[in-house]
Parts: C-alpha cells; sequence; structure tokens
C-alpha cells in the first residue's frame, strides 16, 4: 500500500503530524485551548492577581489538579477574568474558593479551597476568589509594633541621658571624689595621731604589770617584817616612827608653804578644775563620736544626716543629768 508512496510524501506526512504534534504541546503548556483535552473550565473574578502568571499550577492537597489558561482585564467591572482549567473527575462545590498564593521564592499558584454542600459546579460556572496575605506584609505588620516600641524605649532612654539633673550629678563627681580624697587624708592623718596614744597605753599597761611585781615583793616584804616584829625592840620602833613622822610635818608643811612642783598642784584650785573640765569634755567627745559619727563626716550627700545627727546629739547631752556633762 505504501509502496506506491514515494518517499517524499512520507517525508511530508511525518513532518506535518510532528508540527501538529509540537504546536499541540505548546498550547498545552501554555495553556492554551487544547482540542484533545476533556477538562472543565471555571472563571473566577479577581481584584488582584498578585502577580501570576499564565500555566501557573492549581493544587489541591499539594497535588496539580490543573492549571490557569488565561488572564483578562474587563472593561466594565475593572476586575481580571480568570480561566482555570481543572483536570480529572475532582467534584467541586459552588461553595469552594480558589485562592492565589504567593511566595517569596518561586511563582505564585492558585489553591482549590473545596467549600461544602452538595451542589457542585459544572463546565463554565463562577466560582468564588481568595487571596493569601503576602509574606512580607505580614513581616511588616510583625516587625512594625516592635520597631515602635525599639523607638520609645531609644527616645526614653535618650531623654534620661540628657536630663539637667544627671549631667550635674556627673558634673559633681570630680568634687566628690575630692571631698572623699579629703576626708581618707584626714583619717589617716587621725589614726596617725591616735597610733602614739595607744602605745603609750601599751606601756601604761606593761608599768602596771612591773608595779603589780613591786607591790607582792613589798607585801612578801611585810609579811616578813610581821613575822619578825616581835624579836624588834619596841622602843627603837617608836623613835623610828617619831624619825618619820616630823618628815612628813616637814613635808606637810613644805607643801603648805608653797615650796616645790607638788606644792603648787596641791593649791592651785583653778589648775584642778581646768584639768577636770578637760576631762570631762575629752569624755563628752568620746561618747559624741561612738553615738553619732555622721556629725564629723563631711560627705556632701549627708548634709541632712549630719544636721540629724547634730541635734540628736545635743538631745542627748541635755537629757543627761548636770554630773555626766
Amino acid at each position: 500500500m505504501f509502496k506506491s508512496i514515494s518517499n517524499e510524501m512520507k517525508v511530508g506526512a511525518v513532518t506535518a503530524v510532528a508540527i501538529t504534534i509540537l504546536i499541540l504541546g505548546y498550547n498545552f503548556m501554555v495553556g492554551k485551548d487544547n482540542p484533545l483535552s476533556t477538562s472543565r473550565e471555571f472563571f473566577v473574578h479577581y481584584d488582584s492577581t498578585l502577580g501570576i502568571a499564565i500555566s501557573a499550577p492549581v493544587m489541591y492537597n499539594g497535588l496539580k489538579i490543573g492549571q490557569l489558561k488565561k488572564l483578562e482585564l474587563e472593561d466594565e467591572t475593572n476586575k481580571i477574568l480568570a480561566r482555570i482549567e481543572i483536570f480529572g473527575d475532582l467534584k467541586i462545590p459552588k461553595t469552594s474558593r480558589f485562592k492565589i498564593e504567593s511566595a517569596i521564592l518561586g511563582t505564585p499558584s492558585i489553591k482549590l479551597i473545596l467549600g461544602k454542600g452538595t451542589n457542585f459546579a459544572q463546565d463554565g460556572d463562577f466560582l468564588l476568589p481568595d487571596y493569601s496575605t503576602n509574606i512580607l506584609s505580614s513581616v511588616n505588620e510583625k516587625i512594625d509594633p516592635i520597631a515602635q516600641k525599639a523607638d520609645s524605649v531609644l527616645a526614653s532612654i535618650n531623654a534620661l541621658i540628657n536630663r539637667k539633673s544627671l549631667l550635674l550629678s556627673l558634673d559633681y563627681i570630680p568634687a566628690l571624689l575630692k571631698s572623699v580624697e579629703v576626708t581618707i587624708a584626714t583619717l589617716q592623718k587621725s589614726v596617725a595621731s591616735i597610733d602614739p596614744t595607744l602605745k603609750n597605753v601599751e606601756k601604761f599597761s606593761s608599768d602596771l604589770q612591773i608595779y603589780g611585781n613591786s607591790l607582792k615583793g613589798s607585801l612578801a616584804s611585810l609579811e616578813g617584817i610581821s613575822k619578825d616584829i616581835d624579836n624588834v625592840n619596841i622602843d627603837e620602833i617608836t623613835k623610828s616612827l617619831k624619825a618619820t613622822i616630823e618628815s612628813l610635818n616637814t613635808f606637810a608643811s613644805k607643801i603648805n608653804s608653797g615650796d616645790g612642783t607638788l606644792a603648787m598642784l596641791a593649791n592651785d584650785r583653778v589648775l584642778y578644775d581646768n584639768l577636770t573640765k578637760t576631762t570631762a569634755s575629752l569624755n563628752k567627745l568620746t561618747v559624741d563620736l561612738q553615738k553619732f559619727p555622721e556629725k564629723y563626716v563631711p560627705l556632701p550627700w549627708s548634709k541632712k544626716q549630719r544636721r540629724n545627727a547634730k541635734d540628736n546629739s545635743n538631745e542627748y547631752f541635755e537629757s543627761l543629768p548636770d554630773s555626766a556633762n
């Protein structure tokens, strides 16, 4: 049968069939009408297509069930009419929606969201549109409140840093440190002056121990004298006592007559009163330092404490009896 057909005719027929298949395949890929297709078409009016392109896939539960065939703008309504081709026999209720989903990476797609009910859409029916939230817009909506709070916090910190009271406080810090340095130097001098006094007290304590040992020896000697007193001549003791009494009388007369330093100390009433007042003042100062140390610490921030300490000190010493002052 084919022997009578020339080779040129055969080549031409094969070429025609190949071209036909190529055209049909291209139309199918770009979403144009396919005469061999048994699929259904549905229409959707969109306000915005979010950049979706022809031949975008239609997905249902992750499976491609169709594609977008055509987009055209309607002059009367200014809406975009989309023609969507669905493969297979999936039953689609009329309340179903075709949702355009945008993507950060990749091209947008259409997602079929099945509605409820038993009233199914037929070929050529109009279904409802739906749109996904733009991911970047959603991120911006989340970030905007955080950015506003950050701006508010930064503004509060800036206002706090620029407060005049804080700046003045920072200016006072060098003077405050200088005052503290002077106070520490004063305390060091006070400690240095106290050190010799402590050494004198220590020497006095050691002398007391020596005096105690001497008293022990004297008591031992008296004990020996008391044992030997029976063997001493009473007349000699009497003569010795008389001589001692005469010496004491002479010593007392010299004191009464004002001869010597001891006589001046014994007879000078003013010197005695001054020594008594000095001792009382030292005792009062010691008690005041122990109970109200804030009174003697000149720190800048403790003026109120110093005033309170002075008032409390005056009340304390006024409440004491005259003999204690």
